[in-house]
C-alpha cells in the first residue's frame, strides 16, 4: 500500500490552484467573474454574491451576469419564432 505524501510543494500547488479563480480583498477571498471583456482580457470584478442578484448565472459580476441573461432571453425568443 502506497501512502500519499503531502509535501510543501504539493501544498503550494494546491493553494495556487484553489486561488486561480478567486480575488483576495483584505482577509477574504471571492470568486472572480468568469466573463471576458471585448478585448479578450478576463473581467477583474468579483462575482456577485448580493441577494438581489441571486438569479444571475453563478460566478458572474452583476454587469456580465445581466448581459448573459439578456443574451439567453434573446436566444430563447429567436428559437420560439
Amino acid at each position: 500500500m502506497t501512502l500519499f505524501r503531502f509535501t510543501s510543494a504539493r501544498f503550494d500547488q494546491a493553494s495556487k490552484d484553489w486561488k486561480a479563480n478567486k480575488i483576495r480583498m483584505g482577509q477574504m477571498y471571492y470568486y472572480k467573474c468568469e466573463a471576458h471583456l471585448k478585448s479578450g482580457e478576463p473581467c477583474t470584478k468579483k462575482a456577485s454574491s448580493d441577494q438581489k442578484y441571486q438569479f444571475l448565472p453563478k460566478h458572474y459580476c452583476a454587469q456580465h451576469g445581466l448581459a448573459a441573461l439578456r443574451l439567453e432571453a434573446q436566444n430563447i425568443g429567436a428559437a420560439s419564432d
